[in-house]
């Protein structure tokens, strides 16, 4: 059941594969359904988002994404506003970041040993799930990476953040 949250966000969008030497606006504007969490994920209001070669890799289809229209943007800061069933933390309000690993299986050896995006189940955000070129986006909470509250903008989000998470901890 949805509470002050608006049923419609802005966000942008990649709608098609294009050689950006040809199309020089391959974002779209678009209204879109807040997504609702689901078991285990949480809601995020985006606060800000950062821009990676990434998008470029998937805008021009080197690192092609799963579906379209996807949500791109892989280094989001956000504050938790709903959480689905199964979730207890973190708490609303809480300040986050979602990296490139938006999801992996978290059972297998590869996993265990902290290289998850190297999982067979391996999904990035932006890529193959819905990332934060949008007012809102749904992230498995397991895989957020919590902020101190002395932190006054969050400076270590980086591709790399799941493997420095123990530093922001």
């Amino acid at each position: 059941m949805r509470t002050n949250l608006d049923l419609v966000m802005k966000a942008q969008v990649i709608e098609c594969i294009t050689d950006l030497s040809e199309n020089t606006e391959p974002l779209s504007m678009v209204d879109m359904p807040v997504p609702e969490p689901g078991a285990g994920e949480v809601l995020l209001k985006v606060r800000t988002c950062g821009v990676c070669h990434t998008e470029l890799d998937e805008i021009e289809g080197r690192t092609p994404p799963a579906f379209f229209p996807i949500v791109p943007g892989h280094q989001v800061v956000g504050e938790v506003v709903a959480q689905g069933s199964e979730v207890s933390k973190p708490d609303f309000g809480s300040r986050v970041g979602v990296a490139w690993i938006y999801s992996a299986c978290g059972e297998c050896e590869l996993c265990l040993d902290g290289k998850e995006n190297l999982c067979k189940d391996f999904r990035a955000t932006g890529r193959d799930a819905h990332g934060g070129y949008a007012e809102y986006m749904v992230v498995p909470a397991v895989m957020l990476t919590l902020f101190r509250k002395f932190f006054q903008m969050p400076k270590l989000l980086l591709c790399c953040v799941r493997e420095w998470s123990d530093i922001v901890r």
